[in-house]
């Protein structure tokens, strides 16, 4: 698992390769997928996508997997 401090206003890309298993939840703060608010603790399953997460005020984000790109 990788830990992402993101600061306010900016975003972690993340791409995965379909048929592989990547998840990403928030740990602290607040992040959106396309506009869609994560809760704390909701794990997001990313196979086969690329995402953008993007805070307004900060967040700690975790990444278990292996993404294609981050």
């Amino acid at each position: 698992m990788t830990e992402y401090k993101l600061n306010k206003l900016t975003e972690l890309r993340l791409e995965v390769a379909k048929g592989k298993d990547v998840f990403v939840s928030l740990q602290r703060g607040s992040a959106e997928v396309f506009g869609a608010e994560l809760s704390l603790g909701q794990r997001v399953n990313l196979g086969g996508q690329a995402v953008a997460v993007f805070t307004w005020e900060g967040a700690t984000l975790s990444v278990e997997g292996d993404p294609d790109v981050a």
